[in-house]
C-alpha cells in the first residue's frame, strides 16, 4: 500500500508539473490528449502482460488496445477541428469560421482572426494596427503620451499584446529606449507575421522581456520617465496584481521625478480611484488614467506638433497634405475630454480602493465606471 500511495503522490506532482509547465509549451491540447490515450493504453498493455494471461486471451486484448491507439491518432485532428473557434464564437460559430493564427502554451491560448483581431484566453486583446485614420483599436490612447509628458526618454510598457502600442511608443520622437515586459511569449511569436508591428523585433530601441510585469519591477531597480500598463479587463483573474494600491506603490518607486504612470483601468472605478489616491496628481481620458508625483499638463498644442511629424517605419502617421488627414487631426484633438483628479475623487467617494487582499476588480465587478 505504501508503494501505491507513493506512486499516487509522485504521479499527481509530476502530472501537473510536466503537463502544465512542460508539455503545454511544446504540444497542443489535441496532441496531449492523444498522447494520454496512448499512454493509458500502453500502461494497460503492460499490466495485461504482467498479469500472466494465456496467449489466446492476451493477444486479442493487445490488438484491441493497439486499435484504440490507431483510431485515436486518426480521429484526433477531426475531433479537435475548429475546437477553439467553437469555444470562442459560441452561437455565432459558422462552419467556415477559421482563425488565421492559433498559439497554445502554458500561459494560455492566443487566437487571431482573419481581420487581425486578437483574443487572449478567449477575451478581446486588441488588433494589429497603428493606423490613426481607421482607429480600429482606439490606438489614439498610445499616441497620447505626447500630451502627458514633455519628453519621455525611457519608457516601460507592461504587456505587449499585439505590439501596436509598443510600435507607437517606440517611434515617439523623444523615446530613446522602450522596455516591454510580457508574460506570454506567444505574442512575440506573432509580431513577425504582421507588417504593422514586425519591425519591433529589430528596433534597437526596444527590449522585450518575457516575465510577469510586477515580478520584473520588484526585481529590477531601473527607473523610467513613463510606465505604461495596457492591462487586461479588470475582472480577469489576477488583474489585481496590476491595479492594486501595492502595485501603484511599486510603480511609483520606479518613476523618475516628474514621471507619469499611464494605465488602462478598463472601466474599473475602483482602480481609477486607487491610482488617484496613491499619487497626488492625475487625470482621466476615456478609461485610461495618468498619475504622477508632479502636476500633469495635458498639452494639446504639444500633441498637435508631435502628431504632425509622427512617423512609423518612415511613413507619416498623418499626411497633412491630404484634406482628409487634416480633418482627422482636428477630429482627434477635438475629441480629447479630460477629467481632473479632484472631479474623479469627488464623484467616487463611496467607491472602495483596490488592495492585494480585497481584489475588488475581480470579485466586485459592480464597481465599474
Amino acid at each position: 500500500m505504501s508503494y501505491l500511495y507513493a506512486s499516487n503522490i509522485a504521479g499527481s506532482v509530476l502530472g501537473s508539473f510536466l503537463t502544465g509547465f512542460v508539455l503545454l509549451d511544446a504540444l497542443s491540447n489535441s496532441t496531449i490528449a492523444a498522447i494520454l490515450v496512448g499512454l493509458g493504453c500502453a500502461t494497460a498493455a503492460v499490466l495485461l502482460v504482467l498479469s500472466g494471461l494465456r496467449r489466446a486471451t492476451l493477444a486479442p486484448c493487445l490488438v484491441g488496445l493497439a486499435a484504440v491507439i490507431g483510431c485515436t491518432a486518426a480521429a484526433t485532428p477531426k475531433l479537435f477541428e475548429q475546437f477553439y473557434e467553437k469555444l470562442l464564437l459560441g452561437q455565432q460559430f459558422t462552419p467556415d469560421a477559421r482563425f488565421a493564427d492559433l498559439l497554445e502554451n502554458r500561459s494560455g491560448v492566443i487566437a487571431v482572426t482573419t481581420d487581425g483581431t486578437v483574443y487572449g484566453g478567449g477575451v478581446y486583446d486588441g488588433r494589429f494596427s497603428t493606423d490613426l485614420r481607421e482607429y480600429r483599436n482606439n490606438i489614439l490612447r498610445a499616441y497620447l503620451i505626447g500630451a502627458l509628458h514633455p519628453s519621455p526618454r525611457h519608457v516601460l510598457l507592461v504587456g505587449l499584446g499585439t505590439g501596436s502600442w509598443a510600435q507607437v511608443i517606440a517611434h515617439h520622437p523623444s523615446v530613446e529606449s522602450l522596455t516591454v515586459v510580457e508574460v506570454n511569449p506567444g505574442y512575440v511569436q506573432l509580431l513577425s507575421k504582421h507588417p504593422d508591428v514586425a519591425s519591433l523585433l529589430s528596433n534597437p530601441k526596444v527590449t522585450i522581456v518575457i516575465d510577469d510585469g510586477r515580478r520584473w519591477l520588484t526585481s529590477h531597480g531601473a527607473r523610467f520617465d513613463m510606465i505604461i500598463s495596457n492591462t487586461p479587463f479588470h475582472w480577469r483573474a489576477q488583474s489585481t496584481n496590476l491595479l492594486s494600491t501595492e502595485y501603484c506603490q511599486v510603480v511609483r518607486s520606479h518613476l523618475n521625478p516628474g514621471g507619469v504612470y499611464y494605465f488602462n483601468t478598463t472601466g474599473s472605478a475602483a482602480a481609477l480611484k486607487t491610482a488617484m489616491l496613491e499619487f497626488p496628481y492625475g487625470l482621466r481620458f476615456m478609461i485610461l488614467s495618468a498619475v504622477s508625483d508632479r502636476p500633469i499638463a495635458f498639452d494639446r498644442a504639444r500633441l498637435r506638433g508631435i502628431l504632425t511629424h509622427y512617423r512609423i517605419d518612415g511613413r507619416p502617421v498623418l499626411d497633412l497634405e491630404l484634406a482628409s488627414d487634416r480633418k482627422r487631426l482636428e477630429q482627434v484633438l477635438g475629441s480629447l475630454q479630460v477629467e481632473s483628479r479632484a472631479s474623479i475623487l469627488a464623484r467616487l467617494t463611496s467607491t472602495p480602493v483596490v488592495t492585494d487582499d480585497n481584489m475588488y476588480p475581480e470579485w466586485h465587478p459592480a464597481f465599474a465606471e
